[in-house]
């Protein structure tokens, strides 16, 4: 697999070249963690934390730019191309270009009602 450019790109989308290391370590700490006793209160924090979560997440995603979001997207094409998905895509490719191509006329047709 080729990681070169992948590995590259990873601080753009917010990981650091350690970051396996670092989820690695989490992941040990948390598979040993006591439970916690699941009362109300406790339920009402869990959902708390993961709505900061997904809060922040949204903020992160507005805050991106393009050149961000292409990046991103590189490298997950990159990935697919790595593991055979490529090979894949391309059965469906005509299918999608129909589907794509009916969608626009659609739009267009739209367009050119509204304009008149």
């Amino acid at each position: 697999m080729c990681l070169g450019s992948a590995y590259k790109a990873l601080p753009v989308i917010g990981l650091e070249p350690d970051w396996s290391t670092f989820v690695l370590g989490q992941a040990e700490r948390i598979r040993y963690a006591e439970p916690m006793e699941m009362t109300k209160e406790n339920a009402l924090k869990y959902l708390r934390r993961w709505d900061e979560v997904h809060q922040i997440e949204m903020d992160e995603l507005r805050a991106s730019t393009a050149d961000d979001n292409f990046r991103a997207f590189s490298l997950l094409m990159e990935a697919g191309q790595d593991y055979g998905w490529q090979k894949a895509f391309v059965k469906h490719e005509d299918e999608v270009r129909r589907r794509w191509l009916r969608i626009k006329n659609a739009h267009d047709a739209r367009e050119s009602t509204r304009e008149a």
